[in-house]
């Protein structure tokens, strides 16, 4: 089942808010893929984070002209969202910089032994999440999710993407209790503190 990066990159807010997380927004600046990157509050302290999205359950950092990483350096947190394995769902996957940082830095230096032309660096650098058996070696080389600091599985159901109009058997009451349960998760707080208000205008 393809799932679609807008859910993907839901699924890491979502993730946070059942981490702890409050105040989960979406960073804004140019360039920057809506949810792509993200502001949370834990323990009273704002964190920067970095979601990261793939369709081959995999994590691909870019450097820039340098050689060194971008935006993972900045950020406190990277979240990695791919497709469930086995259900339909999302997994995200929750790194420490350094963490990750040390296991790309690993694969460059296997990578790009000797090479010293700097149009390598135009390229993302792809580590995948579940182990990869050689099969000329039989050799099983880890994944990075074994690295990760915390798992969770989002299911697809928990998508506010959908329009609503696909609840019409829903009563009133019903559709409010789901609208507001979604805005809380999707905010980091409470339900209690979720009041909505519609209004039709002819």
């Amino acid at each position: 089942m393809k799932i679609r990066k807008e859910f993907l990159r839901e699924s890491a807010r979502l993730a946070l808010a059942e981490k702890g997380y409050s105040r989960v927004e979406i960073a804004q600046g140019p360039g920057i893929v809506p949810g792509a990157r993200l502001t949370a509050v834990k323990n009273g302290t704002a964190k920067l984070i970095a979601v990261r999205t793939s369709s081959d359950r995999e994590v691909g950092l870019l450097r820039n002209e340098d050689g060194d990483w971008r935006t993972i350096p900045k950020a406190d947190l990277i979240l990695a969202a791919v497709p469930a394995l086995d259900a339909a769902a999302a997994d995200v996957f929750a790194f420490d910089r350094d963490v990750l940082l040390n296991v790309f830095n690993a694969t460059v230096d296997v990578l790009e032994k000797n090479k010293r032309n700097k149009s390598r660096f135009k390229s993302p650098v792809f580590v995948a999440l579940d182990d990869v058996k050689n099969s000329r070696t039989g050799k099983v080389q880890p994944g990075l999710k074994k690295t990760a600091r915390w798992k969770l599985q989002i299911p697809l159901s928990r998508s506010a993407l959908p329009t609503v109009s696909s609840s019409a058997q829903a009563t009133r009451a019903e559709l409010m209790e789901r609208l507001k349960r979604e805005m809380a998760e999707f905010a980091g707080v409470d339900i209690s503190k979720i009041i909505l208000e519609i209004r039709i205008v002819a």
